[in-house]
C-alpha cells in the first residue's frame, strides 16, 4: 500500500512534464509538417520530468532506480542530439536505456510511494521498449515492423501520459478524496432534509374529515 504523502510540487511538476511529453510525441501522426521541434519539447519534457522525480526519489531510497529513470528521461533526447557513431554503438546504447527503462519499471512497481496506476503504468513503457529493442535486434518478419511504426504513435506516448497523469495527481489524493467525501455528506444531508421537508408538506395538505 502506497504511503500518504503531503502535497509534493516536484512531484506534480515531474508528472505533470512526463504527461505533457505523451502528447508532444503523438504529433508525430499529424500530418502538419515538420514536427521536429515539437518531438524535441517532447524529449526535453521526459528528461526534465524523469529527473524532478527522480531527484524526488519516488523509486524510494533505490540507487538503481534513481538512475536508471535519470537514464529513461535522457535517453530520447540524447539520441536524437548526440550523433551515434555506427550501428554497433547505437545498437548498444539503445538496449542501455532498454535495460534502464525495465529496471525503473521495476524499481516504480516495488515503491511504496505510489500506489494503483501511478505504481503499474511504467511497467506498460518498459514492455513497449523491450519489445522495440528485441524487434530492432532480430529480425521477426514483416508483423513486428508493423508494430514499430504503430508504437512510436500511440503505446508508448499514451502510456507516458497515463502515468504522468497519475503521478502529478497522486500527492494530492487525499485532499481530493476529502473534498469528495465532503460533497457527498453534504450532497446526502441536503437530500435526506429535502425529502424529510417534502413528507411533511404532503401530511399537512392530506384533507381532514
Amino acid at each position: 500500500m502506497a504511503r500518504t504523502a503531503a502535497p509534493d510540487t516536484a512531484t506534480t511538476i515531474g508528472g505533470a512534464a512526463v504527461a505533457a511529453a505523451g502528447p508532444l510525441a503523438l504529433t508525430r501522426q499529424l500530418d502538419v509538417g515538420d514536427v521536429t521541434a515539437l518531438l524535441l519539447l517532447a524529449e526535453v519534457a521526459l528528461a526534465v520530468g524523469c529527473g524532478l522525480l527522480a531527484a524526488r526519489r519516488i523509486v524510494d531510497r533505490s540507487r538503481a532506480g534513481v538512475a536508471a529513470l535519470i537514464v529513461t528521461g535522457l535517453g530520447p533526447l540524447l539520441f536524437r542530439l548526440a550523433p551515434v557513431p555506427g550501428v554497433a554503438v547505437g545498437m548498444t546504447l539503445l538496449w542501455l536505456v532498454t535495460a534502464a527503462t525495465v529496471v525503473a519499471a521495476v524499481e516504480i512497481a516495488r515503491t511504496t510511494r505510489l500506489g494503483g496506476v501511478a505504481r503499474w503504468a511504467f511497467v506498460v513503457v518498459a514492455a513497449d521498449a523491450l519489445l522495440v529493442a528485441v524487434m530492432s535486434t532480430v529480425p521477426l518478419g514483416a508483423f513486428p515492423l508493423a508494430y514499430v511504426d504503430w508504437h512510436l504513435d500511440a503505446v508508448r506516448p499514451v502510456a507516458l501520459l497515463v502515468w504522468g497523469v497519475a503521478v502529478a495527481v497522486q500527492p494530492h489524493l487525499p485532499a481530493i478524496r476529502r473534498r469528495a467525501g465532503a460533497v457527498d455528506t453534504a450532497w446526502r444531508e441536503s437530500t435526506t432534509v429535502g425529502g424529510a421537508s417534502e413528507t411533511r408538506d404532503s401530511r399537512e395538505r392530506v384533507p381532514h374529515d
